[in-house]
């Protein structure tokens, strides 16, 4: 398949491109299957602990998901991403992320770098701030303070505003695809057209410790926000300051997708502690990482040396609850 064409000149006006049918339902069916049994593994704790009454693996991923959502108040959503969360990682009590291949070669999949190469150019390095997005319907359980992010509309924010300020100077591209179709009552992102053209980054303020820091309403131009509804295999694409968010799942439906990014290889990815990768390179294609054994064993070296640490909020940019502007 020849890759797509970006409209780079108005991706660079507006911080933000819409990308339909960059692939095919059929091109995630190894994810839809990896996380089936991911999801059949948790059901079986959950049940032996008494979380859930039932569960049934006949149904399809997205009956099955929605019917534990239901029997439960909330769920540990850790074992269904692909990052660390920057708090609380310890040896005690934190859950393995999910490192399956499928996920690794939906990271260094030929359409979505042929993509990222017309934004950042051929040296091309997969930033580790990624996360695989879940989002039930709302309704489908309890709106508390531990499962908000997942369950509610995702706060106004920046990318930029959850790196580290070594990496403000870092051409971070967010490749945001779509597993599921993402209508607005499913909840699909919204966006601010040209806000990423402001030098600094906007006001942003602590959520709690779940959840990164998000813009006040009060800063957001509401008149000029845009939906960006979109069918499964489509990708969105987002400067790293442009100002986006989410709608609520009001649906009965799941909504899925996943929150890529890459940059140019040698500059700094925001998150050090993290381990990302050469995913293309024509400097250096010997340096490409094809090995899936070896990102999954990156990553278990990070969280062994994250433990050590003690306190991992640290990584990230500090944000204020004090500040004026949280007020």
């Amino acid at each position: 398949m020849l890759a797509k064409q970006i409209d780079v000149e108005r991706f660079l006006d507006q911080g933000y491109a819409v990308i339909d049918s960059v692939f095919s339902p059929d091109d995630f069916d190894a994810l839809r299957a990896g996380y089936s049994d991911l999801l059949d593994r948790e059901a079986a704790g959950m049940l032996a602990n008494g979380s859930i009454d039932s569960y049934d693996p006949g149904l399809p991923f997205d009956e099955r998901l929605i019917d534990v959502c239901r029997q439960c108040e909330e769920i540990d959503w850790t074992p269904f991403d692909i990052t660390f969360t920057l708090f609380g990682l310890n040896a005690a009590d934190s859950k393995p992320i999910y490192l399956g291949k499928p996920i690794f070669d939906i990271l260094r999949h030929p359409r979505i770098l042929d993509i990222a190469e017309q934004i950042i150019g051929p040296e091309i390095y997969c930033n580790p701030i990624q996360h695989v997005r879940i989002k039930p319907p709302q309704g489908s359980q309890t709106l508390t303070r531990k499962n908000s992010i997942i369950l509610r509309s995702q706060p106004w924010h920046q990318d930029l505003s959850v790196t580290s300020e070594d990496a403000n100077g870092t051409d971070l591209l967010t490749v945001w695809v779509a597993v599921t179709d993402a209508t607005e009552e499913m909840g699909c992102l919204k966006v601010i057209p040209e806000s990423h053209r402001r030098n600094d980054l906007m006001p942003h303020c602590p959520v709690d410790e779940k959840q990164g820091p998000s813009i006040p309403d009060k800063y957001v131009p509401q008149e000029v926000v845009k939906s960006l509804p979109v069918k499964a295999g489509s990708v969105i694409l987002f400067h790293r300051k442009t100002i986006h968010g989410s709608h609520s799942n009001l649906s009965d439906n799941l909504r899925w997708s996943l929150d890529l990014r890459y940059q140019p290889v040698g500059q700094p990815t925001g998150r050090d502690m993290f381990p990302g990768f050469i995913a293309r390179s024509e400097i250096h294609p010997e340096q490409v990482l094809a090995d899936h054994s070896k990102w999954q064993q990156n990553w278990q070296e990070a969280r062994d040396k994250l433990i050590k640490m003690g306190d991992n909020s640290v990584l990230a940019r500090e944000w204020s609850a004090d500040a004026p502007w949280c007020a």
